[in-house]
């Protein structure tokens, strides 16, 4: 009985984070100032289900759409890679995974992101993180969970750090934004089989990211003309 009961009551908490992520993300698209994380979506989406259409079919063919390997960015020299291979994934599994927890950051931490502010932290860290992967991997990198993480580490940081609490949330917001970023850091070390995945990229994008948010709250709290929130 008392098992049951746990388990009851552990379901119906569940249950109510998930209610709460969908209502954050419906109130994430409703707002105009959310644009920036709307078109990321749009560009991770849009990428992938083109490399479908020109005939992607295998993890196997991932160099030919846009993936990274240390060899390609430095002996030849392929620097666009930075950008493509943040865009490119394995298969829709990937894809999924990473809309997932894409989702989650842009709904709790939304205000933190908006505007370019939020394209300027995804692209940022996420070439820090493609890089370091590309450089310290032998394998193929792809995949924006790089990104991602990077996105994770500066709100992160930036809540930490802030102390005019502007960009405060509730305790229940954090909960579930920083269990959603443990588990995907702990799902990416358990499944080393997905190509592409690589957890120097996560690890050097959620870093930068919280570096980034670092220095822009401190800035911000100087005087120093910069950023406000939009």
């Amino acid at each position: 009985m008392v098992l049951s009961h746990a388990l009851s009551r552990k379901g119906k908490e569940v249950a109510e984070l998930d209610a709460d992520l969908i209502d954050e993300v419906i109130r994430f698209v409703k707002t105009p100032a959310n644009w920036s994380g709307v078109l990321i979506v749009i560009l991770l989406v849009a990428y992938y289900v083109t490399a479908m259409a020109m005939g992607y079919t295998h993890s196997s063919m991932l160099l030919d759409y846009g993936a990274i390997t240390g060899y390609h960015l430095i002996t030849l020299g392929e620097w666009w890679r930075l950008l493509t291979s943040m865009l490119m994934h394995a298969d829709y599994i990937h894809l999924g995974l990473n809309l997932f927890a894409l989702g989650a950051v842009l709904a709790f931490f939304g205000k933190s992101l908006q505007g370019w502010r939020g394209l300027l932290v995804f692209f940022g860290t996420g070439i820090v993180g493609v890089l370091c992967s590309a450089i310290y991997s032998d394998g193929i990198v792809t995949g924006a969970s790089g990104a991602i993480m990077g996105m994770y580490g500066y709100c992160i940081s930036a809540i930490f750090f802030d102390k005019t609490r502007a960009w405060r949330m509730t305790y229940r917001t954090f909960r579930v934004s920083f269990t959603v970023a443990i588990i995907f850091l702990v799902f990416t070390i358990a499944t080393r089989v997905l190509p592409g995945m690589s957890m120097s990229a996560h690890l050097a994008g959620f870093l930068s990211g919280g570096l980034a948010g670092a220095v822009h709250v401190q800035w911000m709290q100087r005087g120093i003309p910069g950023d406000e929130d939009e």
